[in-house]
């Protein structure tokens, strides 16, 4: 018995998405997208972090297919240097690298939101996917792109009038909508944010003494465990210039452990075991605290509020030292310690 057996092939052709990225909600093509910039004012001094100008879905892009994708992504490729990163946004509390621009002291943070989804940061440089997205026939999905100029260094800028160029946020190559197999959809152009104008005054204040030394009495160990009267040394900060109700803030800083955030610098090898050194500010031991890198971090905790509204012209501000008990035996020897001041002008 001869059996016949008859294969029927039938030949499926890929179905091939059509599908076109455009400038949202102009819908124009191609998408080459362009923020505009606008005047700002800033103070030298001002604490890192604080922002200069923010555009909120300021230039945006919209995807559109047919048929319906039901995985797509797009693929970012951006083109810019980082110049700090771990910054977190005194806005929204996310996480950003902030990218460089043109103009030292002035950085630049971007997030983009696909549709109604959750704002994402852009971090790192080259080649970024954003999470998959459903594309349904002919529909618009927008993608909003949101930029924020932050000061990263206010003293680094000059005074006077200053313009921040205009740069692109992307480069072209690889820029696109794909499939959530890789495949390529289609390809976007950059986008362009648009120049900047700001306006930076001088420091809020002018430091008339640039250094100050309270040289510590030579005391027994005894009058420290006993809390006998000590003569300690005062000193004077000056601040000339200040503005008519301008704030200062000072954050003075631990030099040998910028980290320590208690009210006694730290002890240095071969020092005086058992006692510690510490500073005043209204015969009341500080806390130290970093240096205020964003304003986020100007706290009460370690930045102290010196001047609140000036009436204009010199601010005097008093600073002393004195020894402590730091637990523990007390020894004998000679200290030298360090600490610098930071002045910030929120």
């Amino acid at each position: 018995m001869v059996f016949f057996i008859f294969f029927v092939l039938t030949m499926i052709s890929p179905v091939h998405a059509t599908c076109s990225i455009l400038s949202h909600p102009s819908f124009g093509s191609p998408a080459q997208n362009y923020f505009a910039g606008q005047g700002s004012d800033i103070i030298q001094g001002t604490p890192l972090g604080a922002w200069i100008h923010s555009q909120d879905h300021g230039s945006n892009l919209a995807f559109r297919c047919s048929p319906a994708i039901n995985g797509a992504y797009w693929r970012y490729n951006v083109g810019l240097n980082i110049l700090m990163k771990n910054y977190v946004d005194i806005d929204d509390g996310l996480t950003y690298d902030v990218y460089q621009t043109a103009t030292a002291g002035i950085g630049l943070i971007i997030r983009y939101q696909i549709a109604n989804g959750p704002y994402v940061p852009m971090v790192g440089v080259g080649f970024h996917n954003s999470q998959v997205f459903s594309l349904p026939i002919n529909s618009i999905v927008p993608v909003y792109i949101s930029i924020k100029y932050i000061l990263t260094n206010s003293l680094a800028l000059a005074t006077g009038t200053q313009h921040i160029p205009g740069l692109y946020l992307f480069n072209a190559s690889g820029n696109g909508l794909y499939s959530s197999s890789g495949v390529v959809l289609t390809g976007v152009t950059t986008t362009l944010t648009g120049g900047l104008t700001v306006n930076v005054s001088s420091t809020a204040c002018q430091l008339q003494n640039t250094s100050i030394t309270l040289a510590l009495p030579t005391v027994s160990s005894t009058d420290i465990i006993n809390n006998n009267p000590v003569n300690y040394p005062t000193g004077n900060l000056i601040l000339n210039n200040c503005p008519v109700g301008v704030n200062v803030w000072i954050t003075i800083t631990d030099t040998l452990e910028p980290t320590n955030v208690s009210n006694i610098l730290t002890e240095r090898e071969n020092e005086p075991s058992g006692i510690g050194i510490q500073i005043l500010l209204d015969n009341a031991p500080i806390n130290f605290g970093p240096a205020p890198v964003y304003k986020t971090t100007l706290t009460p905790f370690s930045s102290i509020q010196v001047v609140n509204g000036s009436g204009g012209g010199t601010e005097i501000i008093p600073i002393s030292a004195q020894y402590a008990l730091t637990g523990g035996a007390v020894g004998v020897g000679i200290f030298t310690k360090q600490a610098y001041i930071n002045f910030s002008y929120p």
